[in-house]
């Protein structure tokens, strides 16, 4: 459903509970104890605690291959950059498409 990750905890303003909102593959929220969990694609569809970002989509399937206990870090993007580098990874699968049917095309193993 997520990962819990471990690390310097995050703290909390004021220990309030929230309404319950939508959630989504990425969501990155902070349960009481202060430790993030990154809610995955088979993550809850809503959910109470705070959020306090989103891992942006281009970087979901590298975060999904992480092993646990791997440390890793987040680096702050704007919606704008977020968007930009998921059209070059589209612009790159789709150069690898026409590549591979070129190159491949009528082979049989």
């Amino acid at each position: 459903m997520g990962y819990r990750l471990n690390g310097k905890q995050v703290k909390r303003k004021e220990d309030k509970q929230l309404l319950t909102e939508a959630t989504t593959f990425g969501s990155i929220q902070i349960p009481p104890n202060g430790l993030p969990i990154i809610l995955m694609a088979d993550g809850q569809p809503t959910g109470g605690y705070p959020k306090i970002g989103q891992v942006a989509k281009v970087d979901l399937s590298k975060l999904s291959q992480i092993r646990p206990g791997r440390v890793f870090r987040f680096q702050k993007i704007t919606v704008e950059e977020a968007i930009h580098l998921l059209e070059e990874r589209i612009h790159f699968y789709r150069q690898m498409k026409y590549v591979m049917k070129e190159n491949w095309e009528g082979v049989t193993l």
